[in-house]
């Protein structure tokens, strides 16, 4: 009886001495551990004096069966005492978390030529003719700064990517394929068109503008309709409507006169001797004496006998004849008379 109280004894004694141990942080060891096994959330190094230290685990780990191990690569841990593997979850997109990060966001993506997507180990290169973008979980300081890209977007067509970036392709030029890698694979715009190409809302093919009226043309590569000079007249242009499709200007020629982009004669009673005439009466009204046919470069005089007024188109004669050697004036009726 007294041995069975005495054993039992000795059992409480030593498990009182094995949970002031454990509560103080340490266990000692003696052919093997006389303390419970170290719990989860803590890490237990053996000291060279054979105590078991019980150390909480600490942000960016996780501890289990006694060991230590860093988060690993795109996860993270913020707390203490973490048990499970992933720690507390996966880096946020826009960021990567090499192993034993302790926030969501340890580090930032790096620039716009990578990307992060969430629980990201390492940045990832923008493949060539995509780019890069943000996620909406991305702090807006940081999305600005253009270093926490999330994901990659091949690029569309209208635009062309370079290390991560998109750009419209250039004014005066069309896309016509998705993933253009720079913009030598623009199309250039074909004459008699424009193509605008402003920032969010490139020119596509099949949308490409005519030029639109005789007013404008449109060489190649137009990004804008150029106005036609004064004093000239626009040409180009096939088939059906080709007044839509202008594709230069030329300066307007003798006995012409431009306006509106069109060219005219000179009309009756006037004359053009020179280019580039804008006005309906050109160079002027044919003078006395003389007659100025459509588009006539120069007035021409009437014959003997005969007159005309200013700005007349042909020469009237006089009904009585001239006598040998006789001349009269050619500027108007009363000429007739004499």
């Amino acid at each position: 009886m007294l041995a069975a109280i005495f054993a039992l004894r000795l059992i409480v004694l030593v498990a009182s001495s094995i949970y002031a141990l454990e509560q103080s942080g340490t266990c000692e060891y003696s052919n093997g551990r006389i303390c419970a096994s170290c719990p989860a959330g803590f890490h237990c190094p053996v000291t060279p004096q054979n105590k078991m230290l019980k150390i909480p685990c600490d942000a960016g780990h996780y501890c289990r069966n006694g060991e230590r191990n860093p988060c690993p690569a795109g996860s993270y841990g913020v707390q203490q005492y973490l048990t499970v593997e992933n720690c507390n979850g996966k880096c946020l997109p826009g960021y990567f978390c090499p192993p034993g990060s302790n926030r969501n966001r340890q580090h930032a993506c790096g620039g716009r030529h990578v990307f992060c997507p969430g629980g990201a180990k390492y940045p990832h290169t923008v493949s060539s003719g995509f780019y890069s973008y943000n996620s909406s979980l991305i702090e807006k300081e940081e999305a600005d700064a253009g270093m926490t890209m999330s994901w990659e977007r091949q690029c569309e067509v209208g635009y062309y990517c370079v290390d991560g970036i998109k750009h419209e392709c250039p004014p005066g030029h069309f896309g016509h394929l998705a993933g253009s890698k720079s913009s030598s694979e623009c199309v250039p715009c074909r004459r008699g068109f424009y193509c605008p190409s402003v920032e969010d809302n490139p020119t596509k093919v099949g949308e490409q503008i005519p030029c639109g009226s005789m007013q404008h043309f449109c060489p190649d590569q137009s990004a804008v309709t150029s106005p036609v000079s004064i004093g000239y007249y626009s040409v180009g242009g096939e088939g059906y409507n080709s007044s839509l499709f202008r594709t230069h200007q030329k300066i307007c020629p003798i006995g012409s006169y431009c306006e509106n982009g069109e060219r005219q004669y000179c009309p009756v009673g006037t004359y053009g001797e020179s280019r580039g005439l804008s006005s309906k009466t050109c160079s002027g009204f044919c003078p006395q004496g003389h007659y100025c046919e459509k588009g006539a470069i120069a007035p021409t005089g009437c014959k003997d006998n005969s007159y005309s007024a200013e700005g007349w188109s042909k020469c009237v004669p006089c009904s009585s004849k001239l006598n040998e050697g006789q001349e009269r004036c050619k500027t108007d009726r009363n000429c007739c008379n004499l």
